[in-house]
């Protein structure tokens, strides 16, 4: 049995409301700075099908398990199919949620807790960039949160007969198909019934007042949770 590990996370959250149509503009800023430990990942919920997918070469490619295609994420008509959107890596993620012809952004970048002051002023001088470069995001500042990291498994097992090489991006995407017809493209390489989860961590507040009598207050709640990277099913 795994063990479940909490720790003590500084994060920084950003807001934003865009028109479906500065969208894609919106992203293409904010991927000047990808991680640099970690692959960029993509989710997709669509109006016809959930896809996965990467960031490469400053574009985001999106794996189609209807037809077993790679598309580019880039047109208007592209982004009128959307319902969310989550890019990350194991340093952040961008959410971006439709709400009518909106959506609502929720920008979270994590620091590790054991950082020096030095190293905070270092990150808030780069935040203050990627907020200038990602489109004036609203920012609530570093907020120090708990953190529980878990994984979910995605549905499926490898299909290697059905993969195949992107052209584009040069890289390998294998089909994981489930029994009960699930079907996601996956941006990779994978043996034959391999399986794949997606690491999750959950942001958690404590509260350590005790209450009189009477009064309820809940110990703790979640605040919000992100994809921080795809990981091997154990």
């Amino acid at each position: 049995m795994s063990t479940l590990t909490i720790m003590e996370q500084k994060t920084f959250v950003s807001y934003k409301t865009v028109e479906e149509s500065n969208l894609l503009e919106l992203l293409q800023q904010w991927f000047v700075m990808p991680s640099d430990t970690s692959e960029t990942y993509v989710y997709g919920v669509m109006n016809d099908q959930v896809a996965i997918g990467r960031y490469y070469n400053q574009q985001l490619w999106m794996g189609h398990a209807q037809s077993w295609d790679v598309k580019e994420l880039k047109s208007i008509e592209d982004v009128k199919q959307l319902r969310e959107l989550r890019i990350f890596n194991v340093d952040q993620e961008l959410r971006a949620l439709r709400v009518g012809q909106q959506f609502r952004l929720r920008l979270l970048q994590d620091n590790h807790s054991h950082a020096s002051a030095s190293d905070d002023q270092h990150d808030q001088v780069n935040l203050s960039d990627q907020a200038e470069l990602s489109g004036d995001f609203e920012q609530s500042g570093p907020q120090t949160w708990s953190s529980l990291d878990e994984k979910h498994k995605l549905w499926g097992s490898a299909d290697v007969s059905k993969s195949k090489l992107n052209d584009i991006q040069e890289h390998k995407w294998t089909p994981l198909v489930a029994a009960r017809g699930t079907r996601l493209y996956f941006p990779g390489e994978l043996k034959q019934g391999a399986q794949k989860a997606v690491q999750i961590r959950n942001y958690i507040d404590f509260n350590p007042v005790a209450n009189g009598l009477g009064t309820y207050t809940p110990i703790y709640r979640f605040i919000d949770e992100r994809f921080v990277d795809f990981v091997d099913c154990d």
